[in-house]
């Protein structure tokens, strides 16, 4: 099933685009080309992971430090900013695999800060 949608885009035009409805069994082929990817690239896919579980781990420090429950909401969705940072360098790392590129952290890094 799917849902048309009208917008203005900025020069004032009208654009159709359309919202699938995903069925669980291409949410289950999703799952597994990530698992695919991650076992491709363990390393990659544990540090990218590691810096959500890190900075949530911060946040939780400095509440419980500053004895301010009341900073925490803040702190999440300001950590939440960094996403489409570690977005863009597990989409270069999938990118990469799928077309049999090497990876080397100097090319993920360069594809965070080009993309982010």
């Amino acid at each position: 099933m799917s849902t048309a949608h009208n917008q203005a885009s900025a020069s004032g035009q009208l654009r159709v685009f359309t919202i699938r409805t995903l069925k669980r069994d291409e949410l289950i082929d999703i799952l597994a080309l990530g698992w695919r990817d991650f076992t491709a690239a363990p390393l990659y896919g544990l540090f990218f992971g590691g810096i959500y579980g890190f900075g949530g781990l911060c946040i939780l420090a400095l509440v419980f430090y500053f004895n301010a429950p009341y900073i925490g909401y803040p702190m999440v969705a300001g950590f939440a900013l960094i996403a489409p940072f570690v977005a863009a360098g597990i989409y270069e790392i999938s990118r990469r695999l799928e077309r049999n590129e090497p990876l080397a952290w100097s090319s993920i890094f360069g594809a965070v800060w080009h993309r982010g």
